[in-house]
């Protein structure tokens, strides 16, 4: 019974950490990301870029301290721990994922959503330059986000 608990702890461990790491560096890169749209005259995308960043951080920045008092407070409650703790961990720690996952190919699908001409390019540099995270990330969002730029015919000089 023992083991069991504290199997479930490591994975309310990970939830929590997880979600500190991925807010913060989320809200961060979101922030980032708004200022870079900023350049291109997209005044809408990065209103949108910083209503997602402002909650990200601040969640990043509260999960070390809300999750363990939230699960203390059950605790507390006689509420049967070893269920509602696996339920909490698992859920959460796939929702963390998920969220990382569809957030880190954000600018791809922006790219495939605009129909973008480099849209094989831009996929290739989210996933390559996922090693740096922020400024690989911004990048990619940042090509995802400009205009693509149409040639014009030359006339034939006679």
């Amino acid at each position: 019974m023992h083991a069991t608990f504290f199997y479930c702890e490591a994975l309310i461990n990970i939830f929590e950490q997880g979600t500190e790491i991925f807010g913060i560096a989320t809200g961060i890169g979101f922030a980032i990301g708004a200022i870079s749209i900023l350049f291109l005259g997209k005044f809408s995308v990065a209103a949108k870029l910083i209503m997602i960043a402002i909650p990200a951080f601040i969640i990043g920045i509260i999960a070390p301290d809300l999750i363990p008092w939230s699960i203390a407070s059950l605790r507390d409650a006689n509420i049967p721990m070893i269920p509602l703790c696996w339920i909490i961990g698992i859920v959460g720690t796939l929702g963390v994922i998920i969220f990382a996952v569809i957030t880190g190919f954000l600018p791809t699908i922006v790219a495939f959503r605009r129909n973008k001409r480099n849209r094989k390019l831009i996929f290739l540099l989210n996933i390559l330059l996922s090693i740096v995270p922020i400024l690989g990330w911004n990048i990619a969002l940042f090509m995802a986000f400009m205009d693509d730029k149409v040639k014009m015919p030359v006339e034939k000089r006679i």
